[in-house]
């Protein structure tokens, strides 16, 4: 049986539930356009559950304070997963350039990856990725 979220037909039940389109929406573009210095106050939002009504067609839920402060982050700043989390990711799939179930991994994984994440940001690791740019 194939699962519902690879049919679309899961969206039908949530037509009155906004969906994020991140390039094109213009008060997440603001939020990108303040660059890196709002990197360090999305860091303190990334383990809110706090739950919105943007819709994540990726994983059938809401998005919650702490997914739209990670996906700012990683606008702003690409997150290079394997360095942060200290883990190899093989796979990606059709939602975006997140890896295979690193949806699942945040939401079960918030305090860490937040913890990791910070220790990253502070790092000469993040300054080596950077210059590298």
């Amino acid at each position: 049986m194939v699962p519902s979220h690879y049919t679309g037909s899961y969206q039908q039940n949530f037509k009155k539930t906004k969906q994020l389109n991140s390039k094109g929406d213009p008060v997440f573009q603001s939020m990108v356009k303040y660059g890196a210095p709002v990197i360090v106050h999305l860091m303190d939002m990334l383990d809110d559950t706090t739950v919105t009504k943007l819709f994540n067609s990726c994983t059938n839920k809401n998005y919650t304070v702490g997914d739209l402060a990670f996906l700012l982050i990683d606008e702003i700043e690409w997150i290079p997963f394997a360095l942060v989390i200290k883990m190899q990711w093989c796979t990606f799939r059709a939602c975006g350039s997140l890896p295979d179930y690193f949806w699942d991994y945040l939401r079960e994984n918030r305090k860490s990856f937040k913890q990791n994440y910070q220790t990253y940001y502070y790092s000469k690791e993040r300054k080596a990725v950077q210059r590298s740019k």
